[in-house]
């Protein structure tokens, strides 16, 4: 009896080791598969071999120790006719294309001027859906390399089971090398030549440059972003970014260098959102939104929402005031001008004050004549105490007033006009539409806390430079920082310059270290019948 339990003992310790043995074998010999296709490159020069590259980098560098199976495809996904659909990603795993496959890597290389961004998305197959995202930034294309090396490793990480690694130090996702001060554009010459300014009235002041470090470059967009705005929507601690297309609002944080959706709002189909703006005017912890909208017929409809039990919710609707936030002496501030049937603006433009149930006239603001509310922004440039007014004509024209009446300095040039337009009636003929462009957004602030301000604006350049009222088409677009000397408004620095041009912007502390974001829409397509629309978000640390 005792030699057959002995027996049988061995043989259920014989059995238990061969299911050890074979367990292991089965799973080394089934390692994960991953598709890598060719990353889109997005530049406006012919570079495409360089998104052919990094894959390939990306490719030999998952598969270099054999746990991970790699397919390195030579097709992008569009030349092999497979798209992607989010929320149809389910769908993926019965692709002929994606037999025996695990895993897929798609993603973009952004070239805008020194700057490079490169995107990628891994995507699970079983699961059906986008398990990780990766985002790199560099000031060189020689950053490239590194690009492919820190999001390699990132996938194998995630592949294996394993999170995310940090294979060095990061904000916002970005491990680029931040551009130097002495890296900056230097343009000492005035904007322009003409001036109004009064010899020995202000002292010159010397202009030194702030350093500007891409941060972050989100993925492209398949639509074209008409406004952008932040502010700490949720009453989280923490500043959100609010973006707007034709008829819909989308509510982002950004987390871990990806923007994540938090909510969204769609307009009625009959009315078309034109301007969007963020600030806390009720002073309840939680920022409104403020979107200026139109109808079919022209008439203003705007409307404000606020964040309330993990949705937006509407506050005021079809209201008939232009809104716009102003940022004065660090206090933002919300305008208001109203709209009528007959004529676009009507009357004075306003502070706005809540007064429990919505927003009212608190006092007008004295303006030079023909300054609509979305083309000014006050504060002390000059260096006197006093608030100025920097404004733009219609033609896109920029001029510093000391008040409503006394201009102290002009610049002919065309500055920050945008596609953007009011107007637009459907019951009229595009001839017969009366146009008229929504300009730029500008700031007033000291941002390199010398103690005096500088004017930040956006120098979107028209082909048509200005002069044809119903036609506007833009090759490139920048920010630029400007501040007052003897001579007039001249640029501090500016950012790369970039093919199409900068719908809207925004300043704020995205991260709460105390410094600023810059924060803009690059719309790169605007679509037609052989392109598709084109949006990319950037930020960037002052």
């Amino acid at each position: 009896m005792g030699n057959k339990r002995g027996v049988s003992f061995c043989l259920i310790v014989l059995a238990v080791l061969s299911l050890f043995l074979t367990s292991d074998r089965v799973c080394a010999g089934t390692p994960q598969t991953i598709a890598i296709f060719p990353f889109e490159v997005l530049s406006q020069d012919d570079v495409a071999f360089l998104g052919k590259g990094l894959s390939r980098m990306v490719c030999s560098r998952v598969g270099d120790t054999g746990e991970i199976q790699v397919q390195c495809r030579q097709k992008s996904l569009k030349a092999s006719d497979v798209e992607i659909v989010p929320g149809a990603m389910e769908t993926l795993a019965a692709n002929e294309a994606f037999a025996g496959i695990d895993f897929l890597v798609k993603g973009s290389l952004t070239i805008m001027g020194t700057t490079v961004s490169t995107d990628a998305e891994l995507i699970d197959l079983n699961k059906g859906k986008v398990v990780c995202y990766f985002h790199e930034s560099g000031s060189s294309q020689g950053d490239i390399v590194r690009h492919a090396a820190v999001i390699s490793e990132k996938i194998k990480s995630v592949v294996m089971g394993g999170p995310v690694p940090v294979v060095q130090p990061e904000t916002f996702g970005s491990t680029g090398v931040p551009l130097l001060k002495d890296e900056i554009k230097k343009i000492p010459d005035p904007v322009t030549a003409n001036t109004f300014s009064k010899p020995g009235v202000v002292a010159p002041v010397p202009v030194s440059p702030v350093a500007i470090a891409p941060v972050f470059r989100s993925r492209t967009f398949s639509t074209e972003f008409s406004g952008i705005a932040s502010g700490d929507v949720d009453g989280d601690g923490r500043a959100d970014i609010v973006l707007i297309d034709k008829h819909a609002l989308t509510l982002f944080s950004l987390q871990n260098g990806t923007l994540v959706k938090k909510g969204g709002f769609k307009g009625k189909r009959y009315e078309t959102f034109k301007a969007v703006d963020v600030a806390d005017v009720n002073q309840n912890g939680r920022a409104e939104i403020f979107v200026t909208s139109v109808d079919r017929k022209a008439s203003v409809s705007s409307l404000v929402l606020e964040w309330n039990q993990g949705a937006l919710h509407t506050v005021v609707e079809d209201s008939d005031w232009y809104f716009r936030v102003v940022a004065m002496d660090g206090k933002k501030q919300l305008f208001g001008q109203r709209g009528s049937y007959s004529e676009l603006f009507s009357g004075s433009v306003y502070f706005l004050a809540w007064d429990g149930s919505g927003y009212e006239k608190a006092a007008a603001v004295s303006l030079p004549g023909n300054v609509d509310l979305f083309s000014f922004v006050k504060g002390d440039l000059l260096g006197t105490g006093a608030g100025q007014i920097l404004w733009l004509d219609d033609d896109g024209k920029l001029t510093l007033s000391r008040s409503a009446t006394q201009n102290e300095w002009s610049n002919p040039a065309s500055f920050g006009s945008t596609p953007v337009f009011l107007g637009e009636r459907a019951d009229q003929d595009l001839e017969d539409q009366e146009r008229h462009y929504i300009n730029s957004r500008m700031a007033v602030a000291d941002l390199d806390q010398d103690g005096r301000n500088e004017a930040v604006v956006v120098h979107n350049r028209d082909l048509s430079k200005g002069f044809l009222n119903r036609f506007r088409k833009f090759t490139s677009g920048s920010i630029k920082c400007l501040a007052w000397n003897s001579s007039g408004m001249r640029t501090v620095w500016e950012t790369a310059q970039v093919d199409g041009y900068i719908a809207d912007w925004a300043l704020e502390d995205l991260d709460n270290d105390g410094r600023p974001e810059l924060i803009y829409c690059i719309t790169r397509d605007t679509g037609t019948l052989l392109t598709k629309k084109r949006t990319v978000v950037a930020v960037e640390k002052m």
